[in-house]
């Protein structure tokens, strides 16, 4: 193709920039969305996994307790940490981060494969899968 028309590639092209970046605006900056986020989905058995919650919404929101998380196997609770059962509020706007050293709830290094993180902010439950390395 020649003259000043845009080729087929760059009508492509843009129409991917736009479905990525609709994406990123949806589970990332929406109102009234909160989202959880880990540092990496694929840990090393000699790191920590840490991950974080953020309220994007106009809204602050009550977690059930100070720690509102649990580390799955098969659908098992691996590990859960113990907690006062206290609201805790996380302001609109704000984040809540924290760390897992792999350890079950018997204090044992977990062995390696595939987890699931499940964080329970009172209204919704957020999950996300990760593996963890030898």
């Amino acid at each position: 193709m020649g003259g000043d028309y845009p080729s087929l590639y760059y009508f492509g092209t843009m129409r991917y920039i736009l479905v990525v970046l609709s994406f990123f605006l949806l589970a990332f900056s929406c109102e009234g969305n909160v989202v959880l986020i880990l540092d990496k989905d694929e840990i090393d058995i000699n790191e920590s996994l840490c991950f974080s919650i953020i309220n994007n919404s106009e809204e602050p929101i009550m977690l059930p307790n100070p720690n509102p998380w649990e580390i799955l196997r098969n659908d098992e609770i691996v590990y859960a940490p113990i907690t006062i059962q206290v609201l805790t509020e996380l302001p609109s706007g704000k984040a809540r981060a924290w760390c897992w050293n792999l350890k079950s709830n018997e204090g044992i290094l977990v062995a390696p494969g595939e987890y699931t993180l499940l964080v329970n902010t009172g209204k919704l439950k957020l999950e996300k899968r990760f593996k963890i390395n030898k």
